[in-house]
């Protein structure tokens, strides 16, 4: 993984407003294995979700192309 420089002051003062958070993925709930700013541990959730979202396809015609 890469680490990003950031400014301190910039530190969310929770996951949920870091611009990492990831609140449909079923087994992490950050982009980062480790914290970037180290607000937890660990990025894995003690429970899984029950489903993951997965986006629609999104169809395209080939004569558009």
């Amino acid at each position: 993984m890469y680490e990003y420089e950031r400014n301190r002051r910039d530190k969310p003062k929770c996951c949920k407003d870091c611009e990492y958070y990831q609140p449909r993925w079923k087994y992490r709930f950050c982009f980062f294995v480790r914290c970037p700013y180290k607000l937890k541990d660990t990025t894995f959730r003690r429970t899984p979700l029950k489903k993951e979202y997965f986006p629609q396809k999104e169809v395209v015609r080939m004569s558009d192309v």
